[in-house]
């Protein structure tokens, strides 16, 4: 147990370090490709999928909460969509200009409170991963983070409006 803790914290502390320098470099204006606004959210997944397998006693329980979570958010996000800032695409140079992606951000902190206050709890309470609660928290809590994120996402990409152009912040 102890070794596959290591590893997970040492793929966790990579994760952190890459999403924060990646956070950072779009927490002004940003500009480029379709991928480029992707990468973020895709290893978010990725952590959250490791997470949940690792410390989840009942997988299948913590990754439909997970689901849960991830689509009650998004379609929070969707109801909101007033309030969320809409994407620019030039079609001369083919890149999309996102005005402010300080939410990638938030969301990083607030995952890694989540993600560590899982790995604590656990750690001084190792019959924690027995407990459903825990499973469906485990699952439901970083669904919901992802969610936002993906929703966000999916919201100023593809739901544009030309006449809703309002200066908002992200998430208002």
């Amino acid at each position: 147990m102890s070794m596959g803790f290591d590893m997970l914290a040492g793929l966790q502390l990579c994760m952190v370090i890459f999403l924060f320098v990646f956070a950072l470099r779009h927490h002004a204006h940003s500009q480029g490709k379709m991928h480029h606004f992707l990468i973020s959210p895709c290893l978010y997944v990725l952590w959250n999928g490791v997470t949940i397998y690792y410390f989840a006693d009942f997988f299948y329980l913590a990754v439909l909460w997970f689901m849960m979570g991830a689509l009650l958010s998004v379609g929070c996000v969707i109801l909101m969509r007033h309030h969320v800032l809409h994407v620019c695409y030039y079609q001369t140079d083919g890149m999309f200009y996102y005005p402010c992606t300080l939410c990638m951000l938030i969301f990083l902190v607030v995952e890694i409170l989540v993600l560590t206050g899982v790995q604590e709890a656990v750690y001084y309470m190792p019959l924690l991963v027995h407990s459903w609660l825990f499973n469906e928290l485990l699952g439901f809590i970083p669904g919901l983070v992802m969610g936002l994120l993906w929703g966000i996402l999916f919201v100023a990409f593809f739901l544009f409006h030309p006449h809703n152009q309002t200066e908002h912040t992200v998430m208002d």
